[in-house]
């Protein structure tokens, strides 16, 4: 009992901190924490950067894993770049500056590393790939808030 109402406390407590654009990560690949913020890690970003450009180049995860592998970057804990670990990059809003807890997306209080532009034309690719070769998906890409808006035409 004592450790269910912990629990709806601190879920209750992230809920809060994402609304108000507040931390709800303790570290992320291309940010750096300082205090209560994120900053820039210029090294780190470079890589987030590089994977969505090649991405919108060769729309292959696979491919893009390689590449990245070639160039040496590795992840926040040292770990290289497999076609999964860019999959998870490639679909995080957070690098356009919101903030995600529970499929809820809020603007957050830290610098964008890419533009909402080349994300939404990522998430399309994405998208596109799923339904042209028949593929179940296990994880769902999230619901973009109303300030990314989707075009089509992008591509």
């Amino acid at each position: 009992m004592e450790r269910e109402i912990t629990a709806e406390r601190v879920r209750a407590a992230m809920e809060v901190r994402a609304a108000k654009g507040l931390l709800t990560v303790s570290y992320m690949l291309g940010y750096d924490r300082v205090g209560q913020t994120l900053t820039i890690n210029e090294a780190e970003a470079e890589y987030v950067r590089y994977a969505y450009e090649q991405y919108l180049i060769h729309k292959n995860l696979i491919e893009v894993a390689k590449l990245c592998n070639e160039r040496g970057y590795k992840g926040k804990r040292g770990k290289k770049p497999t076609a999964y670990t860019v999959y998870v990059i490639l679909t995080r809003v957070r690098y356009c500056g919101y903030n995600t807890y529970h499929g809820d997306i809020c603007p957050g209080r830290y610098p964008a590393i890419i533009s909402e532009d080349i994300f939404n034309r990522v998430q399309m690719i994405l998208n596109k790939q799923g339904q042209v070769y028949g593929r179940h998906k296990i994880h769902t890409i999230p619901k973009l808030p109303p300030l990314i808006k989707v075009e089509p035409d992008i591509l």
